[in-house]
């Protein structure tokens, strides 16, 4: 009976090992195949040559002087002559225009904010197109807007520095009056 038994444990144990070898022959194997098929793509991504292309839009710049920036889902493309929101198609949202010597802008989510460096003239949009000007009581230097189109501008007058706030609606809502030399 011992004898029975330590042959059916030899036989156990036989099979045991050879189960063993075959699942890691098996692992190696997928391991192996994904390795080729992962150095196969690899290299057709890195070698994909193209042979056409298709132009889905495309739009002529006019002047040299102008600027493109992310705006919501498109662009918006300021110049001195005026501003001009596109959507991702490359279909135009809105468009101002005005006459500037250095335009400047900011662009918070759908609100945007154009204004004359060193000039007073400043304009602020909604994401609907509304255009607020603003005629500014001093020189405009730098500004930023936010995304419910409240926009500050920073404004110089010889010494002094002014910081206004201005709603989207064009109204000032606050002023700061600051000298550089004691602030």
């Amino acid at each position: 009976m011992d004898r029975i038994e330590n042959i059916n444990m030899q036989s156990y144990e036989a099979r045991k090992r050879r189960a063993r070898r075959l699942m890691i022959t098996a692992a190696l194997l997928v391991g192996a195949a994904a390795a080729v098929l992962g150095v196969l793509y690899l290299y057709g991504r890195e070698n994909r040559v193209y042979n056409s292309y298709e132009t889905v839009t495309s739009r002529n710049k006019t002047s040299g002087s102008e600027e493109y920036t992310r705006y919501g889902n498109g662009v918006l493309r300021v110049n001195r002559d005026g501003a001009e929101a596109l959507d991702g198609d490359g279909t135009m949202l809105w468009n101002v225009s005005y006459t500037m010597t250095d335009p400047i802008y900011a662009v918070c989510e759908d609100a945007a904010a154009v204004a004359d460096r060193a000039g007073r003239s400043l304009y602020i949009m909604d994401g609907t197109g509304s255009s607020n000007p603003v005629n500014t009581t001093h020189q405009i230097y730098e500004i930023d807007v936010a995304n419910q189109g409240v926009t500050a501008a920073l404004m110089v007058d010889g010494v002094n520095t002014y910081i206004n706030l201005y709603s989207i609606s064009g109204t000032n809502l606050l002023e700061i009056n600051t000298n550089a030399g004691d602030d």
